[in-house]
């Protein structure tokens, strides 16, 4: 019996190529067995999780917000060129390296000008404009929602006479009935009754891999917040449905004494609603002429405690889609630092992750349908942090321009190049580089004050220097 242990050394050796092509047709059947998990559908409730976008306001609110910022963010290609020629060359640091090392890369290569950014290109065409019916910008989105609701996304490829995929089209995934197999490597799609095979290289699926059985279906968001999303979902049904019909009175009229006759019952219902009812009536008084009881049915959601328990859930929610409640508007426990911080949180932490995702993925899977030489990147969209530099700011004011100041304050630079100057702290007087001046003074001691008087504000400055020195 071959165990996953066995299979995953198997796996290893082969990599390695330390097999012979027999071992290595015998790995790949080991391990292709488990791809897929045998062709397997959809999580159950996959469904249900795509149409809680549409009818549960958490849902919508979180997983919208998230996959709109990651949607507008622009995509860059570019490639890498030899030193003083133009053949170009493929670089696996800045295809698959991390964001800071892509970065540092980015920049020495452009300082040497070994980057050229490619501006026209069927896949750019394709990030952008998507296909016939939805824009680059709705494909994107979409992709984000299938990600964080369910864990799976998949484009159908659409390509030119050459070969090349030239559109994408996002396809639900609890369309694909069924994954590729080592045995089968197609899916099949079901929509609206009518069922089409597609060969493995036709689509491209990113999936949220599920630790549980990372060869099969993804996971995502929706299967961990199920349960609070439905509490919430049913507890504003429920007040819904006291509002709509209760299929209760709010009043029980009825005699103390005897019984009323159906004919008095009915007087008296037409003249107590004549009486009472509407907003212009409150407050009068209604007289009968007979002893009644009126008990009154009361509906009292503070006893279960509805507001608490949404309060909680929506907590809850956020925390697992990882976003920050001043995003969503959430502001009971926060303060200014935390709203100025949230954007920037925000973007660091929830976008941008997932942006390296969708990277990772086209990087790997798309790029080399054109040139592996090609690298795939997004202009990163965090936000700088304000408070964090208005506080370096301040703790070396020389060290930045008067326009470098009205930068952070938002004003335009100066039109006539005045701003170019920097302010001494000393007496705070304009110099357009800082530098020291060495004056000679036998003894700094023995200058007279009234002599000072007679010295530029630069000289000021120097002596104010020259007798700290000498104090030490």
């Amino acid at each position: 019996m071959t165990t996953l242990k066995n299979r995953m050394t198997i796996a290893w050796k082969a990599a390695m190529g330390i097999f012979s092509d027999k071992a290595l047709e015998t790995a790949g059947t080991l391990i292709g067995g488990m791809i897929g998990g045998g062709g397997a559908p959809p999580i159950r409730g996959t469904q249900q999780y795509m149409k809680a976008y549409s009818t549960m306001p958490w849902v919508r609110g979180i997983a919208g917000k998230i996959a709109y910022a990651v949607a507008a963010t622009p995509w860059t290609l570019s490639v890498v060129r030899e030193r003083g020629q133009q053949r170009a060359m493929k670089d696996a640091r800045l295809q698959y390296g991390s964001r800071e090392q892509r970065k540092q890369l980015m920049k020495a290569r452009r300082e040497q000008a070994e980057i050229t950014e490619i501006t026209t290109h069927p896949l750019l065409d394709l990030l952008n404009d998507a296909n016939s019916f939805h824009t680059g910008l709705n494909l994107r989105k979409l992709s984000m929602i299938y990600l964080d609701l369910v864990g799976d996304c998949f484009w159908l490829k659409q390509r030119n006479a050459l070969g090349a995929p030239v559109a994408a089209w996002p396809i639900p995934p609890h369309w694909i009935s069924k994954v590729p197999t080592a045995s089968e490597p197609y899916y099949d799609l079901n929509s609206q009754g009518t069922r089409f095979r597609i060969d493995d290289s036709e689509m491209l699926w990113m999936s949220d891999s599920n630790p549980d059985n990372p060869y099969s279906r993804g996971v995502g968001h929706m299967q961990a917040v199920s349960d609070e999303l439905e509490i919430g979902e049913y507890g504003q049904k429920m007040v819904k449905q006291v509002f709509f019909n209760m299929a209760r009175p709010d009043l029980l009229v009825m005699p103390k004494e005897g019984m009323l006759q159906e004919a008095e019952v009915d007087r008296l219902e037409q003249r107590w609603t004549q009486a009472t009812q509407g907003f212009w009536r409150a407050f009068r008084p209604f007289f009968m002429r007979k002893a009644v009881e009126v008990k009154v049915f009361e509906q009292n959601f503070q006893n279960i405690q509805m507001t608490q328990l949404q309060d909680h859930q929506r907590d809850t929610i956020m925390q697992t889609f990882g976003i920050p409640p001043e995003i969503m508007g959430v502001l009971s426990s926060s303060n200014r630092a935390t709203i100025e911080a949230a954007e920037y949180l925000f973007m660091e932490y929830v976008v941008i992750p997932r942006l390296e995702f969708l990277r990772q993925q086209l990087q790997s899977r798309m790029v080399p349908e054109y040139d592996e030489r090609l690298i795939l990147d997004y202009v990163a969209p965090t936000r700088s942090d304000k408070s964090l530099e208005l506080d370096a700011a301040k703790a070396a004011p020389w060290a930045l321009s008067m326009d470098e100041w009205r930068e952070l304050q938002g004003f335009a630079q100066k039109e006539d190049g005045s701003g170019s100057v920097h302010m001494i702290p000393a007496n705070l007087f304009p110099v357009n580089q800082v530098q020291e001046q060495e004056l000679e003074f036998e003894d700094v001691d023995e200058v007279e004050p009234l002599q000072l008087t007679s010295l530029s504000n630069q000289e000021l400055v120097t002596m104010r220097r020259l007798v700290e020195k000498t104090r030490r």
